[in-house]
């Protein structure tokens, strides 16, 4: 969990052994988090889980969030996902962490827009 959160949702996570609580807020308790889970120190490739028969449903980052990975544009009157355009927060601060091919899934929730 990230440094500054909401103080019901430190609450109801204090007493569980599994769960990290950051002193940095954003981003860099992401960041601090992958940093202190020995499991995100080291990461396999997308090649050498290939060979080790992992599947793909064996994601070495499971993201739950409340915004999307991508903005999303209307064009030619369909939505269309697109690279986000802020160039701070926490996409562009993953992207380095996957760009080594490691796997993860994102999980959120988004708005229906007109």
């Amino acid at each position: 969990m990230v440094g500054e959160a909401e103080e019901k949702l430190i609450e109801a996570t204090r007493e569980m052994s599994h769960v990290y609580h950051a002193n940095k807020a954003g981003c860099g308790g992401i960041l601090e988090s992958l940093e202190y889970f020995h499991e995100f120190r080291s990461y396999f490739t997308k090649e050498e889980i290939e060979k080790t028969g992992m599947s793909a449903s064996d994601n070495q980052l499971f993201m739950v969030y409340h915004r999307l990975p991508y903005d999303i544009k209307v064009m030619n009157e369909r939505n269309e996902r697109v690279s986000p355009q802020s160039p701070n927060g926490i996409i562009p601060s993953l992207l380095a962490f996957f760009s080594g091919g490691r796997t993860g899934t994102w999980v959120t929730w988004g708005r229906n827009r007109k």
